[in-house]
């Protein structure tokens, strides 16, 4: 079983950094994008990464890394919904580095409460929570945050 995040360090050259027109290192590609996928989706690109496409975990991704304003704002919203199944895998002891792409999955399974919405929305319509992007859900996570 091999590690997930284990490739960084074992292959420097999956790691390399892109040097863009703007004359900075950059740790994705100029024209690499958040994918709009579900939350368990995004939850192993941000511990482990792509090591075919060449993309490092995105938590260790930081906004001077992404080619434009809209990826980092995308990035930031990220960061909003991982901080939650992070803090909650803590609490629970579950988060530990080089962990494999199905230890990862088991730790969404067991935190994934955390990023749970309404089975309804507002206007008493069922919700097709299993359909939702991750950004869909950080946007209503962030909107009951308000509210509450």
């Amino acid at each position: 079983m091999e590690k997930c995040c284990s490739w960084i360090v074992d292959d420097i050259v999956a790691f390399q950094e892109y040097y863009s027109t703007t004359r900075k290192f950059r740790r994705v590609a100029a024209d690499f994008e958040i994918p709009d996928c579900s939350v368990r989706h995004i939850w192993v690109l941000w511990r482990c990464g792509n090591k075919s496409k060449m993309v490092p975990p995105l938590c260790r991704v930081d906004g001077r890394d992404m080619p434009n304003r809209k990826q980092q704002k995308r990035l930031s919203e990220l960061r909003y919904l991982m901080t939650k199944i992070e803090n909650n895998a803590t609490s629970k002891n579950l988060l530990r580095g080089g962990q494999s792409i199905e230890e990862t999955i088991k730790v969404f399974l067991d935190c994934a409460e955390s990023v749970s919405v309404d089975a309804t929305t507002k206007h008493s319509r069922k919700r097709r929570r299993g359909q939702l992007s991750w950004s869909t859900i950080g946007k209503l996570l962030r909107k009951k945050h308000k509210t509450s």
